[in-house]
């Protein structure tokens, strides 16, 4: 690649970054570490024409939900602290794949900026792609009011709906 000076990497990123939500720390952690890498590999491989793009598709139809799902039951028994929202935890489990954009429509959204000239240092698309982000940027506190609330969190501390 550095021979040629002139190619691309292109790494498939989250928006788990930009709005990090309650059970999906895991997940959320290794997508960050993807972000963190594609910014750092962009200087690094610059000076050689090296372009770095993420992408960090909304929700897109996958099996994701199938990998989230399993071992979910061992938050629905009574020797579990998170038993009362459990609700909470299959919601966010199968958040992705409620109204996902299909594949084909997020690779024809994302696929020509990849292939222009000069790619973007990120591509976004799906559904969520714009609102997100726009959440993710809520100060802290606010932004973790607006989770715990739409996760049940709040019920664990004794709060009203």
């Amino acid at each position: 690649m550095a021979e040629r000076r002139s190619w691309r990497i292109v790494n498939i990123g989250s928006m788990g970054p930009l709005l990090p939500t309650p059970f999906s720390g895991g997940y959320c952690a290794t997508k960050s570490a993807v972000h963190v890498l594609s910014d750092v590999l962009r200087m690094e491989v610059a000076p050689f024409g090296i372009e770095v793009t993420e992408v960090q598709p909304g929700a897109v139809r996958s099996s994701i939900a199938d990998t989230a799902c399993r071992g979910m039951e061992r938050y629905n028994t009574a020797a579990s602290r998170y038993q009362a929202v459990f609700d909470g935890i299959a919601r966010r489990a199968r958040a992705s794949q409620q109204k996902p954009t299909e594949a084909e429509a997020f690779a024809r959204a994302v696929v020509p900026a990849l292939l222009a000239d000069k790619a973007p240092r990120i591509g976004r698309a799906g559904r969520g792609a714009r609102l997100y982000p726009a959440l993710g940027r809520l100060p802290g506190a606010a932004r973790d009011r607006v989770l715990t609330r739409r996760f049940g969190l709040h019920r664990l501390r004794g709060e009203r709906p």
